[in-house]
């Protein structure tokens, strides 16, 4: 028998791990390939829930025993961040030094996520991208991601619209296929759970209506940041909805915002605060609530196949391709209520109840596994030329 094909997949945060699944379910399942999952610090993290225990349960992981016990090291500050991507590399290093794979998958654009292809780089192992391509104008993960599609060798992009931008950043034809997303067909295969489950699960009575809170550090406005949470905590006060609160993700800012919902928490019998929900109970969340609100990519990309309202606040996804059942608004009161209203309109549900997905694609995942893996062994693979869009 040959000798298998040495795949890592590097995942930063419980979200990218979850778009991750399909390729690493197909992946792991495939004879000739050994596949390791490398998982960030903020896995470790009981802050964030501990997510390295859900990996753990499905895949085989290689990692550093430091990051262990790091729960009281955590800062909210950008330096601290910084280091963090310092000692990242270093793992992720230490990791390819000894263990040699023939590619390494990362997914998105998380700060943390440019760790795995500057390791890679002096080693010359051949770098998977998923999900370049995209824009967050009201994010820093602009810069991430594009530096990223430059550092990475093939591109798996979620919408043809971002397989053109990866064009234009000079990536070769041939390197960039459209795969859409498939985690939404997995999240339609989830077993829906009735309201009473999900009622005994949160704690919060889902005969009313509940809305799905999905909210992050806008971090190009990090001096915004008390007043974003301090508007959005004022809307949940008032609202006579009851709200599922998820954690933010551990850009800077986020603790601000932590401490915010565990005060609403406290004060309010409506109010449930969730670390991490998982595959199955964040689907049949989609399915339940009456609308998500928020700045989330999930309210851009996974809601509209649930045919679930989205209220967009502020300028974090500008720039995404956004199906029309999400509502944008302004980072004030007034607005955010008057998209609440609108989102909670029989007109707009009527509108939207055969909405179809722009990022929901009929596509042979295996077939463009399999058609990476032979190209991956070919010389110009790892020799990237600078395909000039612009002269074509």
């Amino acid at each position: 028998m040959k000798n298998k094909l040495k795949v890592i997949a590097y995942t930063v945060g419980r979200s990218d791990f979850e778009r991750f699944l399909p390729i690493l379910n197909i992946l792991k399942g495939k004879k000739n390939v050994k596949l390791e999952i490398v998982p960030s610090y903020i896995h470790y993290l009981s802050f964030f829930g501990s997510t390295i225990q859900n990996i753990k349960k499905k895949f085989s992981v290689v990692s550093s025993p430091n990051y262990k016990n790091t729960s009281f090291n955590l800062q909210d500050n950008p330096k601290y961040l910084a280091s963090m991507v310092s000692s990242e590399i270093k793992k992720i290093s230490d990791i390819l030094k000894k263990k040699r794979p023939d590619l390494i998958f990362i997914l998105g654009d998380r700060f943390e996520m440019i760790s795995a292809p500057i390791a890679a780089l002096p080693f010359n192992i051949p770098v998977i991208h998923l999900y370049g391509g995209a824009i967050t104008e009201g994010a820093i993960d602009d810069s991430i991601r594009h530096s990223i599609t430059k550092l990475s060798h093939f591109h798996l992009v979620a919408h043809s619209e971002y397989k053109k931008r990866i064009n234009q950043l000079g990536e070769e034809n041939w390197r960039i296929v459209n795969i859409g997303i498939p985690e939404i067909n997995l999240m339609k295969k989830q077993k829906k759970m009735s309201k009473y489950e999900i009622s005994k699960i949160t704690g919060l009575d889902f005969s009313k209506k509940t809305m799905l809170v999905t909210f992050h550090p806008v971090t190009k406005e990090p001096k915004l940041i008390k007043k974003h949470i301090k508007i959005l905590s004022n809307v949940l006060k008032k609202t006579n909805m009851q709200a599922i609160l998820t954690y933010p993700n551990s850009d800077s800012g986020f603790k601000e915002i932590v401490r915010e919902y565990k005060f609403l928490n406290q004060k309010l019998k409506n109010i449930k605060i969730i670390k991490n929900a998982g595959l199955k109970l964040y689907t049949n969340l989609m399915m339940h609530c009456s609308l998500m609100l928020g700045n989330s990519s999930s309210g851009i990309v996974e809601a509209t196949s649930f045919k679930l309202p989205v209220i967009n606040i502020g300028n974090r996804q500008e720039g995404k391709v956004k199906p029309d059942n999400v509502i944008d608004c302004k980072f004030n009161e007034l607005s955010i209520n008057q998209a609440l209203n609108f989102a909670l309109s029989k007109k707009f549900n009527r509108k939207i109840s055969n909405i179809k997905n722009p990022y929901d694609k009929k596509i042979n995942l295996t077939k463009v596994l399999n058609q990476v893996f032979n190209m991956s062994k070919k010389k110009t693979f790892l020799n990237k030329k600078f395909y000039d869009h612009f002269r074509r």
